[in-house]
């Protein structure tokens, strides 16, 4: 009886593992088959996509950069590509980049451009997220980037200040993205550039000032939208005027010589003058038999004082010896040669300072002092 039970047992035992394994063994082998590929692209974090033409994957980032946040999920792994420019980084949550054509798991990723310093739009610049499994498996995200506003920035002081002399270059530094013109009001101010494109250094110069009074102008920089504006100054002139020639007795020849640089405006036998160059309106030179013997300086009485004449006489080692009964201050050379008289006159309406250079031949002698151009 024990065996017979026994016997039972096993027999029961080989049935129920024959029941399992064909539990274990269905007739649909398509069970079996891995999971279809599959992948998706949503975008994160509420950004305002632009649908206007573009499809609703399409994204315009600022020309400042941005970032746009993308949530990729995939029943494996995924990669990506670039189909355009590449102007942008792809990152992982961390901020790690993600390379090309490498492969991930699903997660949060961000698309991460850089400023756009172009004038022109980046454009139709496509990433393509795909199955590693099945690149068939795919979607599309389209980027693009506004254009770079056009900005002007000059760095420099808003007022540049010369000495009389010039004496010195001043540089201005442009920062632009853009086409700009430098120009100035007045021709005795030099730019070494009056145009350019973008960052660039401008050396200001300007001529000497020859006139007693200070100068003023401005440099305009500007692009299509914007402008600024340097303001220039110059200090006026020590120099009220050019010392005239006293070589007494020398030829007209040697007298133009010596001003050379000056225009000549009149030229005889007996005078010859010259158009102005510091504060003066002119320069004369009285001859006798083709030999200087006198030279007179007239200036605007406006535009300067008796006292600054005086100086300037008096700094070039002129003495000075009394006035005449008309009030004419009366000056000596250092040399003993010439003798200098200050006188203000009105010709033509106009008040002007004659100062009146003549040769001596005999010091000891109380001349009189006369100006030999209003007789």
């Amino acid at each position: 009886m024990k065996k017979a039970t026994i016997c039972k047992f096993e027999n029961v035992t080989l049935l129920f593992m024959v029941l399992l394994l064909c539990t274990a063994c269905p007739d649909d082998k398509s069970d079996y088959e891995p999971e279809e590929p599959t992948i998706s692209v949503k975008f994160e974090g509420g950004v305002d996509i632009d649908t206007s033409g573009k499809g609703q994957n399409y994204y315009i980032f600022d020309d400042n950069g941005g970032e746009l946040s993308l949530n990729i999920n995939s029943t494996g792994l995924w990669s990506w590509k670039i189909e355009g420019e590449k102007w942008f980084a792809i990152k992982d949550k961390d901020g790690n980049e993600l390379e090309e054509g490498g492969q991930y798991e699903s997660g949060i990723v961000s698309i991460k451009p850089g400023q756009n310093l172009q004038l022109e739009a980046r454009e139709n610049t496509r990433v393509v997220f795909f199955s590693v499994n099945d690149n068939t498996k795919s979607v599309e995200v389209t980027v693009g980037q506004k254009a770079a506003t056009p900005y002007l920035h000059v760095l420099s002081d808003s007022e540049i200040k010369f000495a009389s002399d010039g004496g010195k270059t001043v540089e201005i530094y442009i920062k632009s993205n853009t086409k700009w013109t430098a120009t100035t009001a007045d021709d005795w101010v030099t730019l070494s550039e009056n145009e350019g494109f973008g960052d660039a250094t401008i050396a200001v110069t300007v001529a000497e000032n020859k006139m007693s009074t200070l100068r003023e102008t401005y440099i305009t920089v500007k692009t299509e939208k914007d402008e600024e504006i340097i303001d220039v100054v110059q200090e006026a002139s020590a120099i009220l005027y050019q010392e005239p020639y006293t070589e007494w007795g020398a030829s007209v020849a040697d007298t133009k010589t010596y001003m050379k640089g000056y225009t000549l405006i009149s030229d005889n036998a007996e005078m010859i003058a010259y158009d102005g160059m510091y504060s003066e309106i002119m320069t004369t030179y009285s001859f006798d038999e083709g030999k200087l013997y006198a030279a007179a300086v007239v200036i605007q009485a406006s535009k300067t004082k008796l006292d600054n004449i005086t100086k300037q006489l008096e700094n070039n080692g002129y003495t000075y010896i009394g006035s005449e009964d008309n009030g004419t201050p009366v000056y000596w050379s250092g040399d003993s040669k010439t003798t200098v008289g200050v006188a203000e006159q009105t010709v033509s309406g106009v008040k002007v300072f004659y100062i009146t250079y003549i040769g001596v031949s005999d010091t000891s002698s109380n001349i009189l002092f006369e100006n030999p151009f209003l007789s």
